[in-house]
């Protein structure tokens, strides 16, 4: 394929990626940032080194590639890979005639001028991390589109706006979070330590405790990603369990807590959240019979809730996704992640 036709078929790719209104016209008058010399580094340091794969494959995904045809032959060369075959430019070839793809991506003269763009692949992953950040902006630019014509819909409720927002911009860095394998020496020592810390009885559960004994025991506390559900007939103490909970957590682990009812008000459980910690009969302060000096010890710990990480939301009518948000809000807040 000449240069010429490379250069248009890059130019109409830019004119489909520009970022456009309901209408139709050009949102912004200026192309999405890409690297093209960096995507063709990529495919050269993989020409030279078909091993660079195991690192690349780990940073980059087919569509973080901006032209088309370096698209294209990323994921060929990742199928090739994948089946235990080395990647050079006569297997590529043949890859690519046999999915129809050949002529997209320039021909075999293409292939040599990467080849030969680098000298050595010792810096493949410089070049696919350069990569990366302008798809990642890229992205932000198509969610940041998104939401400018979502807030143009008058049929949008406000609410769900800013929950769709969010997710939109989160989602993007949950598609790019990912763990690190790490060999079993890397954990043991944090696995140990754990035991160590469980013999001498001063940790009783690998999550984050409750400080219920037996339900620690029984879950070894609350972890990430976990969904615990708490079930019982009606007027059984499931709110007041679950408001326990949320106190020793946000109280003595120090832990981010977020308690969304959607029967009784944030007033309602705070008092007994008070009541509860200041070992004060509930029913009693209800009705103003309490003693002072039952009132002095609500006072003081009062000031000790008041510093706790602990948040609650008494809205009647929120969705999961709205919850999501709230939580994903108190996680940026308190600089820790949700779980």
């Amino acid at each position: 394929m000449s240069t010429e036709n490379r250069r248009n078929r890059s130019e109409s790719g830019q004119k489909r990626r520009k970022p456009i209104t309901d209408d139709g016209s050009s949102l912004i008058d200026r192309s999405p940032p890409y690297d093209l010399m960096a995507e063709k580094a990529v495919l050269g340091c993989v020409l030279l080194n078909s091993d660079t794969l195991n690192e690349l494959t780990l940073i980059l995904r087919g569509d973080d590639f901006y032209e088309d045809a370096h698209r294209i032959l990323f994921q060929a060369m990742s199928g090739l890979y994948d089946s235990g075959k080395r990647v050079d430019i006569a297997l590529l070839v043949n890859q690519l005639k046999s999915s129809d793809q050949y002529d997209l991506i320039g021909g075999a003269p293409y292939l040599a001028d990467l080849a030969h763009s680098i000298p050595n692949a010792a810096h493949a992953v410089y070049y696919a991390e350069i990569v990366q950040s302008k798809a990642i902006v890229r992205r932000l630019i198509e969610a940041s589109t998104k939401i400018l014509q979502d807030a143009y819909d008058q049929t949008i409720e406000p609410k769900d706006l800013l929950a769709s927002a969010e997710q939109e911009i989160f989602q993007i860095q949950d598609d790019r979070n990912s763990n690190q394998a790490q060999t079993v020496s890397a954990i043991l020592k944090e696995s140990l330590e754990r035991i160590d810390s469980r013999m001498q009885g001063e940790q009783l559960a690998s999550g984050v405790m409750t400080h219920f004994r037996d339900f620690d025991t029984m879950t070894g506390g609350l972890h990430n990603g976990e969904l615990i559900i708490l079930a019982a007939r009606p007027s059984m103490g499931k709110t007041a369990f679950a408001m326990n909970i949320a106190e020793q957590v946000a109280m003595k682990e120090q832990a981010p807590t977020l308690f969304v009812s959607l029967e009784m008000n944030s007033i309602e459980l705070v008092d007994r959240l008070l009541c509860s910690i200041a070992r004060v009969n509930g029913s009693r302060m209800r009705v103003g019979t309490i003693t002072h000096e039952e009132q002095q010890r609500l006072i003081k710990n009062a000031a000790e809730v008041s510093v706790a990480p602990l948040y609650i939301d008494d809205s009647p009518s929120r969705t999961v996704s709205e919850i999501a948000a709230v939580a994903r809000r108190i996680s940026k807040m308190e600089n820790q992640k949700t779980g």
